[in-house]
């Protein structure tokens, strides 16, 4: 979901909370699929901080097998769309390999 954090409370107000404190220098989202890093930074857009993703590789769960699908798209496709939302930081969470962070630190170099 877009709107609220895991625990039900809504982005914004969890991000408020965190910027209370001035030695908060970036806010934004970690472990969520990459289609909605987006929406969530489009929610948070008005923020006096950076805004850092770090979203996971958008492997869904095999319950049968207990183990994560490798099903995702690559975050590397979604990199442009981040800077064009005003994200200063990016990196990788749950699935993303070290091949993919390597093609996102070159992005970040050519932008």
């Amino acid at each position: 979901d877009t709107k609220s954090t895991a625990y039900g409370e809504p982005i914004e107000d969890a991000v408020n909370v965190c910027l209370k404190s001035k030695q908060i220098i970036a806010a934004g989202v970690n472990c969520v699929d990459p289609t909605l890093v987006e929406p969530i930074v489009e929610r948070i857009s008005n923020i006096d901080r950076d805004i850092i993703v770090y979203p996971n590789a958008g492997n869904t769960w095999n319950e049968k097998l207990r183990q994560y699908n490798r099903d995702g798209q690559s975050i590397v496709q979604f990199v442009s769309n981040y800077l064009k939302a005003g994200v200063k930081w990016i990196g990788g969470c749950c699935g993303v390999d070290p091949d993919s962070i390597r093609q996102i630190k070159q992005l970040l170099v050519e932008a």
